[in-house]
């Protein structure tokens, strides 16, 4: 849904009146719950006060559209914050380079959302999503050092190269520090 109804230009508009927000069912229950969430996507639209008025029943970009602006003509609008629409397209941009599967995509993406979210003080669900994302990559790469760091027993090359595509492959991140040192300290 996020690559498709909520990467239209028009449904980014009209959300432009409402607050969305979006949450991840694995890591947020108890909002789950809360609103008897039991299928993914749901899109339920409320009011200021977190009572749900309105659930999409389809999830198409003209659904979500005419959802949002019957939400509208119904009660008061409400603006999203300054900062709304950067963390919006930025955690987009996370779900599009995490469907590539492309590290370092994904980790560019990851710092975008942090950003957003850092400059629109919206450290909740959006934030938290990224930082668990940059665990899993953080996890992989160590990983694949490990894997690294048990070849430079048995074979010197062979530890170089998987050594200079964890740099490659995760940039930025503790395991592609430690590779380049490891590099460093086999041409010394």
């Amino acid at each position: 849904m996020a690559r498709d109804a909520f990467n239209s230009a028009e449904v980014v508009k009209e959300m432009a009146n409402v607050v969305p927000v979006i949450v991840d069912g694995d890591m947020e229950q108890s909002t789950m719950e809360k609103y008897g969430v039991r299928g993914f996507p749901t899109v339920k639209f409320m009011n200021s006060k977190g009572e749900v008025i309105s659930e999409l029943e389809q999830r198409t970009a003209a659904s979500v559209i005419a959802g949002a602006q019957n939400v509208v003509k119904k009660s008061a609008p409400i603006r999203p914050s300054k900062g709304y629409v950067p963390v919006y397209k930025a955690r987009v941009k996370l779900e599009k380079a995490l469907a590539k599967n492309k590290t370092t995509d994904v980790l560019e993406a990851i710092e975008a959302v942090e950003k957003a979210c850092k400059e629109a003080n919206h450290l909740g669900s959006d934030f938290e999503f990224a930082q668990a994302e940059r665990a899993k990559v953080n996890e992989c790469a160590a990983h694949k050092l490990d894997e690294a760091k048990t070849l430079r027993e048995s074979d010197a090359a062979k530890a170089k190269t998987a050594l200079e595509k964890v740099v490659k492959e995760f940039p930025g991140t503790p395991a592609a520090e430690e590779a380049k040192k490891l590099i460093e300290e086999t041409k010394a």
